[in-house]
């Protein structure tokens, strides 16, 4: 979408001789906090906010420094305040550097610009001449009416299923590995390995935003990837929107898990997991991997595999003692 999809065309102005007092008066009563400023030909000037108006001497909001850095600023700066502060027209107290955008601007441009610049709303101008403002009401009136137009009927389990696989190829956070995505009768099923618990709500995002989605079974396995422990979402869990709770892992999964740690094990030099260090009861297992002997040359001592101070994850290696 772009800025004529969601501005809104009868924009409320103020003439740039107009007085302060004029233009409060027309903020309160219209509710909005800003105006363009018109000059007399009809083009765009300035802008008048709340925030031009909240330090004023009229109540005692007025900036004060110390002596020494009002003679750094300069006279010319101290002066330009006192006009901010102690003014009456809103060309004297408007804000003359207009950050506006044109009908043909996408709506990520506008957003991009409003948090850089820390504004509420945009003009939107053809040269000199306003055509529509695009504040962030306008926004959320534009993503009101997007969630409405949802699409409905029914769909195919396979094309819910695509649609879920498309939407995780946009994106960079999804596990590549281990996860497997299943649709039955409109139920998701979630099964897999994932490294991160964000992962897991991000997943329900995706399926519970698929057309046609009824439910989401969660049997999504988290493993901690530094300590190697297995955790499995609350039995007391359950998703939004009609989510079936966490449950216990089949045994397709089981072995799977099995199978990794067993591997996981191997690689770190200790003796493969079996299905009673595993434990039977797979939904309250946590399993970690079994202590390794690391060998480090005279003089050195083995640091494990974490995080270090500055938050970057660092492999386990031998350092000087």
């Amino acid at each position: 979408m772009k800025a004529s999809d969601v501005m809104t065309r009868d924009v409320l102005t103020v003439g740039h001789s107009a007085s302060i007092s004029e233009a409060i008066g027309l903020m309160l009563e219209s509710r909005v906090s800003g105006l363009p400023v018109l000059d007399d030909q009809n083009k765009v000037v300035g802008i008048l906010t709340e925030g031009d108006l909240l330090h004023r001497s009229e109540t005692a909001t007025e900036r004060h420094r110390p002596r020494w850095l009002e003679i750094l600023m300069g006279p010319g700066r101290i002066a330009e305040e006192y006009i901010k502060t102690h003014g009456r027209k809103v060309e004297e107290i408007m804000t003359r550097e207009v950050v506006s955008v044109t009908e043909d601007t996408p709506l990520d441009e506008i957003v991009q610009l409003m948090e850089r610049h820390r504004i509420k709303r945009v003009p939107v101008l053809e040269g000199d001449v306003l055509r529509g403002m695009v504040s962030r009401a306008d926004l959320l009136r534009a993503l009101a009416r997007t969630l409405d137009e949802r699409p409905g009927g029914k769909h195919s389990d396979d094309e819910i299923r695509e649609q879920i696989l498309a939407e995780l190829e946009k994106v960079a956070w999804v596990p590549r590995d281990g996860l497997s995505i299943s649709v039955s009768d409109g139920v998701v099923d979630l099964n897999g390995v994932i490294l991160e618990e964000k992962e897991r709500e991000a997943l329900r995002v995706v399926a519970e935003n698929t057309p046609g989605v009824t439910a989401v079974e969660d049997h999504l396995v988290w493993i901690e990837p530094v300590s190697g422990l297995v955790i499995e979402p609350s039995p007391n869990e359950s998703s939004p929107g009609g989510t079936a709770p966490g449950g216990s892992v089949g045994r397709p999964m089981r072995a799977l898990l099995l199978g990794l740690a067993s591997a996981l094990s191997l690689a770190a030099g200790s003796p493969a997991v079996d299905a009673a260090t595993f434990g039977a009861n797979p939904a309250t297992t946590s399993w970690s991997l079994p202590a390794a002997s690391h060998k480090c040359a005279k003089g050195q001592h083995w640091v494990p595999a974490g995080y270090a101070k500055h938050g970057k994850y660092r492999t386990g290696h031998c350092a000087p003692n």
